[in-house]
């Protein structure tokens, strides 16, 4: 999934907003992408969504004008024909207050554009069977709810007595601060631990420039007063950002986003944080340190962009089957198109995780001019990555599971069959996308002949067809277990919710049919060509894999180049040992684990602490201990462990 824009302070549901880390180096704010505009059966599914999500957000904020009525009832004295009255205006207000609801939660929606394009309707139909749990856990920025709005002050007003105004004016401060007074004891351990890892990321940050020429002391004392005083104003611009929103939100779900601290401190709200640093760090440092510090920043960028560069051409490799040639060739034009990406190049110094999705390497890699490509990719390789561009812009496809209305009955088995129907149209596009690759790869390796390339893909396909009769009564046996003891009114809810997508770790290699065509129809010397290819294949994956994971450790500690090198064999020798364990425990195939922040550094909890304390300065080792990712990751590593010691023993067997 792409990565919507890290807000400063949001309260989230994690199906609704993936978050992104946009962290431009010289400060400046990010343009937002260009909303996505659908198939007309996209955009009618998804208007039925916004409409069904305004309905129910609209009677949650009727429910807490008739609450706030009561309220304002108990202070004043109004009486049940002042309630009543209070109680009529509030379906008004709620409508002024919905358009721009409405508008800003499309957004987000639109905003997530390179959702799975065969996916987006599936996912508004959960969001339809799910609307009114969603309407209430929602929270958009920058909107009047109707406590806040001027309708409702107004209808209060005109309801009221003059002195019972007066009252209620009195009481609503004094309400108002009782609630300020809460959010601050909820707060303060918050507002103190941003501050001090803010404080920390940035003094770490630029003292480990230590491993490139010692800082003196003088500066050091600088730089670290300067971390206090802009870690402090980030940290109180959040907490104030935190204490209006949630004064906004109605009563009985501030108490919940309290309860369960459903919300989050960032830098966004501060922008010119990062001005500020960066001009004191400059003010401090003398001519020599600012002119090392500018080549380590540089010695970075050019490391990641490598880096990146090499993790674009191994997903374009899933998808256009390169040899060798090939790769080395096409690393330089994506290096060359990759710094465009900000959002790839977040500042060194952030402690956020940073995720990777297929689509948004397969959208930067289109910038790539024609011309340098056709001059490296075959006709079939041509083909298919001008159908990847098409992908990257073309609206969802029409896939639907289609949902009762209301609260009608549903067949079970009937919801079953046309779930996996549905399910299924998904599955089979990938598969048989993965098999026509499989066939074309062999047969340019081998330089087969046309009637031989023609053995070979319908040896894939078979191998394709009876992978996907295993899914099917995989799927199946999941369906149905998901929905033993289920009310009927219940299916649609836990169909939705059901995950049953094609595994990751079947591939047609592992098919008799496809095996036996191989074997029988390629020559020895074929054969061996083919292995050569995947032999190398193999090695860049492992590789790059493991290059991805420096370079996501390296934004977090700052390494120097020998460092790196000596971390690199650490992460190697773990991919090794566990890479099979990690595809089998996170077999996404949309995302997989070397892409997700926090998982693609699961490998390094494998490395005996002791070995990486011989490599990292006192400060480095500390920072990577003391970070959320160590602790997660570290907890990870024990299942991922016991997988592996799984596999090995049943490998002995």
């Amino acid at each position: 999934m792409k990565f919507p824009r890290c807000p400063v302070i949001i309260f989230f549901l994690a199906a609704l907003v993936a978050v992104r880390v946009v962290a431009a180096s010289d400060g400046k704010k990010k343009e937002p992408p260009p909303k996505a505009i659908y198939e007309p059966a996209a955009e009618a599914k998804l208007a039925e969504c916004l409409k069904e999500l305004g309905d129910a957000r609209c009677r949650l904020w009727v429910a807490s004008m008739r609450v706030e009525a009561a309220a304002i009832a108990k202070i004043t004295g109004l009486d049940s024909v002042g309630i009543k009255k209070l109680e009529a205006e509030a379906p008004r207000v709620a409508d002024l207050c919905l358009g721009d609801w409405i508008n800003k939660v499309e957004t987000i929606y639109r905003e997530e554009d390179s959702r799975d394009p065969d996916a987006i309707m599936e996912w508004f139909e959960r969001l339809l069977t799910m609307a009114p749990v969603y309407a209430g856990q929602i929270t958009v920025k920058n909107y009047a709810g109707p406590l806040s709005h001027p309708a409702w002050a107004e209808a209060v007003q005109h309801v009221l007595t003059p002195e019972q105004h007066v009252a209620w004016i009195k009481g609503h401060a004094t309400r108002q601060q009782a609630f300020r007074d809460e959010i601050a004891v909820h707060l303060k351990p918050l507002v103190e631990s941003a501050r001090e890892k803010q404080r920390s990321v940035l003094f770490d940050g630029i003292t480990n420039l230590n491993l490139y020429g010692k800082l003196s002391k003088e500066t050091g004392e600088k730089l670290e007063s300067l971390a206090k005083a802009v870690a402090g104003e980030v940290a109180e611009t959040s907490r104030e950002n935190v204490e209006a929103r949630l004064l906004a939100l109605e009563p009985d779900r501030r108490a919940e986003v309290l309860k369960n601290r459903n919300f989050y401190f960032g830098t966004d709200d501060a922008p010119d944080w990062r001005k500020t640093w960066k001009e004191g760090v400059s003010k401090s440092l003398s001519s020599e340190e600012l002119s090392c510090w500018e080549k380590a920043q540089q010695a970075h960028t050019e490391r990641r962009t490598h880096v990146l560069g090499a993790l674009a051409v191994l997903l374009l490799d899933e998808k256009l089957a390169l040899n060798g040639s090939q790769r080395q060739q096409l690393e330089p034009l994506l290096e060359k198109v990759l710094p465009d990406q900000a959002w790839m190049y977040p500042d060194y110094f952030t402690q956020f995780s940073l995720s990777f999705s297929r689509q948004s390497i397969y959208e930067a890699g289109t910038h790539v001019p024609e011309a340098d490509l056709k001059g490296i990719l075959d006709e079939l390789q041509w083909r298919r990555w001008q159908e990847l561009d098409a992908s990257t812009k073309r609206p969802a496809t029409s896939l639907q599971t289609r949902q009762p209305k209301g609260d009608a009955a549903v067949d079970t088995e009937n919801a079953i069959s046309n779930f996996l129907q549905a399910r299924a149209v998904r599955v089979k596009k990938q598969l048989f996308a993965n098999t026509a690759f499989q066939a074309e790869n062999v047969a340019r390796v081998a330089g087969v002949e046309p009637g031989l390339f023609c053995r070979l893909q319908s040896a894939a396909r078979g191998a394709g067809e009876e992978i996907l009769a295993d899914w099917r009564e995989k799927a199946d046996l999941e369906a149905h277990a998901q929905l033993e003891g289920a009310d009927e009114l219940e299916v649609p809810k836990r169909l939705a919710d059901l995950e049953v997508d094609f595994p990751a770790n079947l591939q047609i290699n592992q098919k008799a049919v496809w095996l036996k065509t191989l074997e029988t129809e390629l020559n020895e010397s074929q054969r061996a060509l083919l292995r050569q290819a995947e032999d190398e294949r193999g090695r860049y994956r492992r590789k790059t894999i493991c290059s991805i994971i420096l370079a996501e450790f390296d934004r977090k500690t700052v390494l120097n180049g020998e460092q790196w090198e000596k971390i690199e064999l650490l992460v190697f020798a773990a991919l090794e040992e566990y890479g099979p364990d990690l595809a089998l425990m996170y077999p996404s195939e949309s995302t997989p684990w070397y892409l997700q922040g926090y998982l693609m550094l699961l490998p390094l909890a494998s490395i005996p602490e002791n070995d990486f304390k011989s490599i990292l300065a006192k400060d480095q080792w500390d920072s990577w201990a003391l970070s959320n990712q160590f602790a997660y990751n570290t907890r990870n590593f024990q299942s991922l462990k016991t997988r592996h010691q799984q596999r090995m023993k049943e490998a002995k067997q």
